[in-house]
């Protein structure tokens, strides 16, 4: 779709209703009549939408989610990790495709090649590069007995 705004509808609900059926969940929202969109109300049934929500908080401000939450600390443990000289000597220990002290790689690249990313981050919105991050931070504290490191 060129032109996303032109197509949106927005409007404010409260969650009233969430259950499952067999082709899902179904989510129901209590919305007031003043803000209930009239192309959403004359859609038929069956009208297929693409849905964005956000939580909004007691003082008006949208809630971070839990994941990207997650995924802020982990870009923020990356660059701290990438500046310690012992993960960069773990990583080099890694069979990642690059060897730093061969190829004059310093720990960041190492780590974005060995994760699959072209930045880190990535890890803000790539549930598979986190999960792939927080093992590899385990493994290194469990390998190197780092314990100062504190997993995402």
């Amino acid at each position: 779709m060129n032109d996303v705004r032109s197509a949106a509808q927005n409007f404010e609900g409260s969650l009233m209703i969430l259950r499952k059926d067999k082709n899902g969940w179904v989510f129901g929202f209590s919305v007031h009549p003043s803000e209930a969109p009239n192309a959403l109300l004359d859609a038929p049934l069956g009208t297929r939408f693409q849905c964005v929500l956000f939580q909004v908080g007691d003082n008006e401000e949208f809630v971070p989610t839990q994941e990207s939450m997650e995924g802020t600390r982990a870009v923020a443990k990356a660059g701290e990790l990438c500046r310690k000289e012992g993960f960069y000597n773990y990583l080099c220990s890694l069979d990642a495709g690059l060897t730093g002290a061969d190829e004059g790689v310093d720990a960041a690249e190492m780590l974005k090649n060995y994760l699959g990313i072209d930045s880190r981050r990535e890890l803000r919105t790539d549930p598979g590069s986190l999960r792939r991050f927080n093992n590899l931070v385990s493994a290194y504290m469990e390998e190197t007995g780092d314990w100062n490191v504190q997993a995402p």
